[in-house]
């Protein structure tokens, strides 16, 4: 005999469930209710389970699925979930889940996650997570994490953490962090940082800093700090590596070996970020369309190492974005002849050229759109939509 219970109000349907069998067979029903009044697509499922039950969750046409209380679920394949009060989630596959309160989502594969309040989250894989407020997350082996306002990340393999605001971050191994506002970094082993704009960075070990305007450096015997501005503060041993970058005397084929610009031949390859028309230089009444396949060139190309005369263009898309006022912005991958490359000054790395061909459009970690692991599409992982 079943012992779930199904309570349909209005657009909402709640579902409590002592089994994965009545869990399916409650959505089930629902599924037809909804679908038979017309109205699934704005529906909401809330799940409530026993907490030593753990719920797998199927993708379905609800326009969200809730987890409330105590409950536990596993998300797969492309399902979308919310994770409320203490509710726990497991996201595997290309699943989203957005997680508030003091709820716990461990996320693999590429999954993507979106953590607000005092939500923790694990991640792991190429899994990419967006972490706001109080929002404490472990990123290991290639997750990805977007960090901003009191957002606590601990991130330690080769995972990519960008912190924003007052986030903090503690990385370790070979972790690559860039930071924006008043970060604060703790950075070790073959941690890699770019910090900027009054961001902290405490370097110990082989860590390796590129330091930008205004950001403070705390460096000890055995770390590596490049700086690229006269305005960097701080303090360092004895034995620090310091590094002063002029990029007027940086030579195109130091500066892509710098930032591990992939050069076949005599091209390389670089990054640019867009808008969602593709185009470019509408502020300066040069309005430029960028499509995949076209060659796009500057007809008042000047090799002059500052900003103008060119097509600007950057070493990677986590360069790129920095440089794009949009909020979701797309990045395109494109070739272009080193000859022809020019370092030119800016808190980011950034080049300019004579003329690109857009080779094609690439995540916001540079993989191809649609091949398997690209992380959550064109966009850094803002949100979960």
């Amino acid at each position: 005999m079943s012992t779930y219970t199904t309570r349909i109000d209005g657009n909402q349907c709640r579902i409590v469930a002592t089994s994965q069998a009545e869990f399916d067979q409650a959505l089930d029903e629902a599924e037809s209710w909804f679908n038979a009044a017309k109205r699934f697509s704005l529906a909401e499922i809330v799940i409530e389970s026993d907490p030593d039950l753990n719920i797998q969750v199927r993708a379905c046409n609800a326009a969200n699925i809730s987890v409330d209380g105590h409950s536990v679920v596993t998300v797969r394949g492309s399902a979308k979930v919310t994770v409320r009060y203490l509710a726990k989630a497991i996201a595997y596959d290309s699943a989203k889940v957005v997680a508030y309160d003091c709820t716990e989502v461990t996320a693999y594969d590429s999954a993507r996650v979106q953590a607000h309040d005092s939500a923790r989250v694990h991640a792991y894989d190429s899994a990419g997570v967006v972490a706001n407020g109080s929002a404490g997350v472990h990123a290991y082996d290639s997750a990805g994490v977007h960090a901003s306002a009191n957002a606590v990340v601990r991130a330690a393999d080769r995972a990519v953490v960008r912190a924003y605001d007052s986030a903090r971050v503690v990385a370790l191994d070979f972790t690559e962090v860039t930071t924006l506002d008043y970060v604060t970094v703790t950075a070790r082993g073959r941690a890699v940082v770019s910090a900027w704009s009054y961001a902290e960075v405490y370097a110990r070990e082989s860590a390796v800093v590129h330091a930008y305007e205004f950001a403070w450096i705390d460096a000890t015997d055995g770390t590596s700090v490049f700086e690229f501005s006269s305005c960097i503060r701080g303090k360092g041993g004895g034995r620090v590596n310091l590094y002063r970058i002029d990029y007027s005397e940086i030579p195109p084929k130091e500066w892509v070996k710098r930032y591990g610009v992939k050069v076949s031949g005599d091209t390389v390859t670089l990054f640019k970020a867009l808008p969602l028309d593709m185009t470019s230089g509408k502020e300066y009444g040069r309005l430029t369309h960028w499509a995949v396949g076209e060659t796009v060139t500057c007809d008042d190309w000047d090799k002059t190492p500052e900003c103008g005369g060119g097509l600007h263009l950057c070493p990677t898309p986590g360069h790129a974005i920095y440089y794009s006022d949009d909020l979701r912005p797309r990045f395109l991958e494109c070739e272009a002849p080193i000859e022809d490359l020019v370092p030119i000054a800016g808190k980011v790395a950034k080049c300019k050229v004579k003329a690109v061909r857009v080779v094609r459009e690439v995540d916001w970690v540079g993989r191809p759109l649609g091949e398997d692991g690209a992380r959550g599409g064109a966009h850094p992982p803002c949100d979960v939509a």
